[in-house]
């Protein structure tokens, strides 16, 4: 993610990615292994990569959703784009709902 790397956002790049990151959300989230401190996760080995097989759209990859923590914690991060994590903190369910499946 560029603005992790001082590139300012425009509203719309921000809401774009906002947008694409809540999707690839609520695709992952029935996934078993989502949430990996979760009880019903076993100890052990288990497959770190969902399957995106069969999906019309092409989601964040698993291995990108990381990128949101790099862009908070960047010290390169430019003031002058726009606020990425307060549109990230604003809740796309209820607060308390979770999606299982």
């Amino acid at each position: 993610m560029a603005a992790a790397s001082g590139l300012p956002l425009t509203s719309a790049e921000t809401q774009h990615l906002v947008a694409r990151y809540s999707a690839a959300v609520d695709h992952y989230a029935p996934w078993p292994n989502w949430d990996l401190w979760s009880p019903s996760v076993p100890d052990g080995q288990i497959p770190w990569t969902p399957s995106r097989d069969g999906s019309p759209d092409h989601f964040v990859e698993i291995t990108e959703m990381g990128y949101l923590l790099e862009y908070c914690s960047s010290p390169w991060r430019n003031t002058a784009g726009a606020a990425f994590d307060r549109l990230l903190s604003r809740p796309t369910r209820p607060a308390g709902a979770r999606r299982r499946s």
